[in-house]
């Protein structure tokens, strides 16, 4: 028999799978992202060194993550990795990055 703390992690587990397949599973679409400041990005991938990779995410159901940048435009597609730096990471999975170019 699994002990209960066992069991609760096999569901935390379970439950992480199953988001982070929905997360890289949604349909494709367009963002506009401009470099320097915060978008709203989910599913971190890796953290080397206070960079982590993550996936665009669009929560605004707009398709449009606008991101300011005296750099100019950038086009992404939701799903693509991009490099940010996140100062703080929340329980939920979410969290405000800053695009680092």
């Amino acid at each position: 028999m699994i002990r209960g703390k066992t069991f609760a992690r096999l569901v935390l587990i379970g439950l992480i799978v199953v988001v982070g397949w929905a997360i890289v599973d949604t349909p494709q679409g367009w963002v506009e992202v401009r470099k320097g400041t915060v978008a709203s990005a989910v599913f971190i991938t890796s953290r080397v060194g206070g960079y982590t990779r993550i996936i665009v995410h669009d929560n605004t159901g707009t398709g449009v993550v606008w991101v300011f940048s005296t750099f100019g435009f950038s086009s992404m597609k939701k799903g693509d990795v991009i490099s940010v730096f996140c100062r703080r990471r929340r329980l939920s999975g979410w969290d405000s990055c800053s695009l680092q170019g």
